[in-house]
């Protein structure tokens, strides 16, 4: 029995469908490379723009030519001034302004190299105001990213998989032989082989149309997004969006040089050191770990990735990254690294107020389920988190209450700063912990808090055997020496180092006076020695809005501010001030954070301040939201009075000013004339030179250490006693203190 000939018609239409099939790959194909390229692209231009502004700016300075020949009158006489007026001058012609040839071949390589530098420090930054549309088209494309990347995967795989197959059965099927004379001109092994292609491609161009229909489903089906939509995305999680810019090379974006070595010194000795040595063979071992695994899903930065690596190659360490560069990455790259390599148990450790953004960003990043060892399931929850394993969250508050765990493989100390109490039963029951566990990480952006024996504190139990070598006390060593010491236990990096595209911050202290009634009550409080009624003189319920000059501040502050949009956060210590700001505010606030209220309500009330649509006001008790809450919605921060420690205002102002924050940022610190208030201020910025010469990379110079305590009972009679004897002089002559 003869071969049964194929339909014609059939076969025609089977190879019609191919076509059409081929053509949409290769229109998707250009499609998504276009947009892939044309972020690459828009990028590039939002920073020459950038660039260009840079260069508009920076005057030219004064400038020598061969021979000691001053030529900025030159460059004046030809209204030159500016680098980017020099460069347009430059381009395209031997001489300018009447300098010779040579000289204006040295101003243009000069010019080159100052474009250049420049441009490395100038950062791409997302700008829906100067450059609404490069912006908007910035940031749709990379919304769009993972479904383009993975659309042009699978786009490819088809060209070179079933689009080839299908067109090399193709190329074996002729039209011309399925026909009566055709097919009785052809051989029967020829007519098997065509019988054969036939139903391969009878079968193999549905499944074709198919592949190409679902390998960009996400992208034909995705609706278009609005640009408010587009600026919303943005705003509400701007941290991812870099991270990918940074990950895909923008323009703009490539890590700082402090980013990838941290330990690296501006001026280097020709002559190698023990010192040197060793921190090459900590680089060196901090390069060779590969952090990454299926669980951690996010994108990390270069200092973060970095972090990363360098926690895993010492296994116990201080990491004091200032706020708001994304520590909680760190550890959560650390701990899924860690889970993925064998280890079976990891443990947080982070003040209350902290477990429920942990928890989040857990879900965010990991693809991990926590385990939470507090209210009234804890019991459970332990039992099941040591049997399954897995990561857990404890609060400091219930730490020392844990029994003893059998199992224990990385431990996270989260705001570490509160362990500084080697007596209290927190520090003891971490302090076990940290000895129990192989991989341990203590983080604090604030790891001095009034002296440096505080970092020292934090280091004890992570790796005593460097704080042998501090036996004769940390002061007496120059920074430096200090911070190559330390080197394998402590890593910081900070803001301005290696997130260059956070915009600016302003701070300023605002000086008021005080109501008849509020200098009487300042003046009771001080005779009768109570500090606390000293810092709260500004906020007497007997008072009006209008009489109380901090108040009517603070009033008209909030009123502007909601008009034009702004999200205020609000700092105090003392209830009674946040008692008055809810009665002077009425509607315009939120409800009030303190301790008293239930996380849950508390994380609803910061919810609704991050997402509401224009102004809003928030006001919190510094101890309860002035550390570990993400609040980058807020562009203004306001303090109702000093804070004993400095470091407790830095660390409320990162809750806004960190990474992912787009706008400005203007922080406001109300302060009492003739008061406490001063002393406080300058106490506080004694503080702060502490920890800028040694937990800051750019420490400069020896140390001294601050002798006084944190607030002792002695602090506050020295404190107090002053005011007494400014009160009897009756003058507000501060130099004397």
């Amino acid at each position: 029995m003869g071969q049964a000939m194929p339909n014609r018609r059939a076969v025609a239409a089977l190879l019609d469908r191919f076509n059409a099939a081929n053509r949409a790959l290769t229109d998707w194909q250009t499609r998504v490379q276009a947009a892939t390229s044309g972020l690459f692209t828009n990028a590039k231009q939002q920073h020459d723009r950038a660039v260009a502004v840079a260069l508009a700016t920076v005057p030219v300075p004064n400038l020598v030519a061969s021979g000691s020949k001053p030529i900025n009158a030159a460059l004046t006489s030809a209204g030159i001034t500016k680098v980017a007026t020099l460069a347009k001058a430059l381009a395209g012609t031997t001489s300018v302004a009447g300098l010779s040839t040579a000289t204006t071949a040295h101003l243009r390589d000069w010019c080159a190299t100052q474009t250049a530098a420049i441009a490395k420090a100038t950062p791409l930054t997302i700008d829906f105001a100067a450059s609404p549309a490069t912006s908007l088209a910035i940031v749709r494309t990379a919304i769009a990213w993972p479904a383009l990347t993975k659309a042009g995967t699978a786009l490819d795989q088809l060209r070179t998989g079933q689009a080839q197959t299908l067109a090399t059965l193709i190329a074996g099927i002729s039209l011309r032989r399925l026909t009566k004379v055709g097919w009785w001109l052809t051989g029967h092994a020829q007519r098997q082989q065509l019988v054969a292609a036939v139903s391969a491609l009878a079968t193999g161009v549905p499944a074709f149309e198919a592949a190409v229909t679902a390998a960009v489903a996400e992208l034909s089906q995705a609706q278009p997004l609005s640009d408010d939509a587009v600026m919303a995305r943005f705003n509400a999680d701007a941290a991812s969006f870099y991270a990918l810019f940074e990950h895909l090379g923008l323009a703009g974006m490539a890590p700082t040089a402090l980013a990838l070595d941290p330990f690296a010194v501006p001026t280097k000795s020709t002559a190698s050191s023990p010192a040197e040595d060793e921190i090459s063979r900590l680089l060196a071992k901090v390069a060779a770990i590969d952090y990454t695994n299926p669980l951690l899903t996010a994108q990390l930065r270069g200092w973060q990735a970095f972090g990363v690596r360098y926690a895993l190659a010492q296994q116990r360490v201080l990491i004091g990254d200032e706020m708001g560069l994304g520590k909680t990455l760190e550890a959560l790259g650390v701990i899924t690294a860690r889970l993925h390599g064998g280890a079976t148990h990891a443990l947080v450790v982070a003040p209350i107020g902290t477990l429920t953004n942990w928890r989040r960003e857990v879900a965010k990043h990991t693809t991990l389920v926590p385990y939470l060892l507090r209210g009234e399931h804890k019991t459970a929850q332990l039992a099941e988190w040591q049997a399954k394993g897995g990561i857990a969250f404890i609060n400091y508050e219930q730490v020392w209450r844990l029994p003893h765990l059998a199992h224990l493989d990385v431990l996270v100390a989260d705001e570490a700063q509160a362990l500084l109490n080697p007596d209290s039963k927190r520090t003891g029951a971490v302090t076990a912990l940290a000895q129990q566990a192989p991989t341990v990480m203590y983080m604090t952006g604030t790891p001095i808090q009034n002296s440096l024996q505080d970092m020292v504190t934090l280091i004890q139990p992570l790796q005593p055997a460097i704080c042998d070598r501090l036996t004769h006390g940390p002061q007496l060593l120059a920074d430096v020496a200090f911070k190559r010491l330390v080197a394998p236990v402590y890593l910081r990096r900070n803001r301005a180092a290696v997130l260059k595209e956070l915009p600016p911050l302003s701070r300023q202290d605002v000086w008021v006076g005080a109501s008849a009634l509020e200098r009487q009550a300042y003046r009771t409080a001080v005779a009768a020695g109570d500090f606390m009624a000293m810092r709260q003189a500004s906020w007497q319920a007997g008072e009006t809005v209008a009489a109380s000059p901090k108040r009517a501040w603070l009033s008209n502050l909030v009123t502007e501010a909601l008009a034009n949009g702004h999200k205020v956060l609000i700092f105090s210590y003392f209830r009674r001030a946040l008692t008055q700001l809810t009665l002077d505010l009425e509607a315009k606030l939120l409800p009030v954070v303190t301790g008293d209220m239930p996380l849950a309500e508390r994380q609803a009330v910061v919810d609704e301040f991050q997402m509401a649509s224009g102004g809003a006001v928030l006001a919190a008790q510094i101890t309860t939201l002035g550390q570990g809450v993400n609040l980058q919605a807020a562009d203004t921060i306001v303090f109702c009075e000093p804070q004993l420690n400095p470091a407790t205002e830095e660390q409320a102002i990162s809750r806004a000013y960190r990474m992912g924050q787009t706008r400005p940022v203007t922080v406001y610190r109300l302060l009492m004339t003739s008061s406490v208030d001063q002393l406080l201020v300058a106490r506080g910025a004694q503080k702060l030179a502490v920890f800028a010469k040694y937990a800051k990379p750019s420490a400069v110079a020896e140390a001294t250490p601050d002798a006084t305590a944190g607030t002792t009972s002695a602090l506050l009679t020295q404190l107090v006693g002053s005011e007494r004897k400014r009160l009897v002089r009756r003058d507000d002559d501060w130099d004397v203190y």
